[in-house]
């Protein structure tokens, strides 16, 4: 199969793998300094060891599509076990990459320049990111099963997520059952102790399933009331929000496997989340952003949440209302 791959035209290569052959190559430098990927010679005989670019072409078509596992070991002519093993290792190599590819832009000056992409757009200020949830689909868990069946009747884990004007992920959390609401998320996320002094005197947008805060700014609830300037805020928060569905449909465009999960391991399934996370912001620091893969609808839309909203965030919103344009 190894040979084959060396063969197949550009667009084939990114069809299978999901990602351009430059940043494959790129992907494969950055993995083989990881200890997870050292291959050990074997020393009872057998199968030769699987070495770093086959393990990293398995793991891909593992992530990108959603066939079985002996559809994979058929097509790379290996067991069942080894493309377990190979998705495994990559998987704990992207785990130690995490606080190096999905970090907060803590410094000033990346703030700013983010802050004026954003602005760019609609002309809302203050813009640090955006955040929402999204569901992945898993097999039931063996316990409470039920407490993962989300709102359209399916088992699922929560990612949530913030992103910046690129698409790329500056926050992720995976793992709470699908039947929790998105404020609930936030709420058992390092962000919702964090988020204050992580924005400073800016902020992230969120739509009306998050309560406001300074440093969470969400859209005015429409009951058929809003006066011009709030509607025209509303307009203008949502048209900038749209990044961070654009970011989920991008990501379980490219990572097919994000729409089903089949282990029954929560550890593995948030661990999968997260690591095609993690690719997804390697792709994009390596010049492939996946537009063309991008699916649409996959943020998350919860009720209004009208407790836990803060004066601050209030007065902040009314500013901001008054002053665009």
């Amino acid at each position: 199969m190894t040979n084959v791959v060396q063969n197949y035209i550009a667009n084939d290569f990114r069809r299978i793998f999901r990602l351009t052959r430059p940043c494959f190559e790129e992907f494969c430098n950055i993995l083989s300094t990881r200890p997870e990927m050292q291959v050990r010679p074997s020393l009872m005989g057998g199968r030769e060891r699987v070495g770093l670019e086959k393990t990293v072409l398995i793991a891909l078509r593992y992530f990108g599509h959603q066939g079985n596992i002996r559809t994979i070991s058929e097509l790379f002519d290996v067991a069942d076990s080894t493309v377990i093993a190979c998705r495994d290792r990559v998987i704990a190599a992207l785990m130690t990459l995490r606080e190096q590819y999905i970090k907060w832009p803590l410094d000033r000056d990346v703030q700013r320049n983010i802050t004026a992409k954003f602005q760019e757009k609609r002309g809302f200020p203050g813009v640090v990111g955006a955040i929402d949830a999204t569901h992945v689909q898993i097999q039931p868990p063996h316990e409470h099963p039920q407490s993962y069946v989300n709102r359209k009747s399916y088992h699922s884990i929560i990612l949530q997520a913030v992103c910046i004007h690129d698409t790329s992920f500056s926050h992720c959390f995976s793992g709470w059952p699908g039947s929790a609401h998105d404020s609930r998320v936030l709420k058992n996320s390092v962000l919702w102790d964090d988020g204050q002094i992580a924005c400073g005197d800016k902020h992230i947008i969120g739509d009306g399933g998050y309560p406001l805060k300074n440093w969470l700014l969400t859209p005015y609830r429409d009951n058929g009331n809003l006066n011009y300037e709030q509607k025209r805020y509303n307009f203008i928060h949502s048209s900038t929000r749209t990044v961070i569905e654009r970011a989920f449909g991008i990501l379980k465009g490219r990572f097919r496997r994000l729409h089903f999960i089949e282990t029954k391991d929560m550890k593995t399934s948030c661990n999968i989340t997260i690591s095609c996370c993690v690719l997804h912001n390697i792709c994009i620091v390596h010049g492939d952003n996946g537009d063309e893969f991008m699916e649409e609808n996959q943020g998350n839309v919860d009720a209004f949440v009208a407790f836990d909203n803060d004066e601050p965030g209030v007065t902040k919103r009314d500013r901001i209302a008054r002053n665009l344009r």
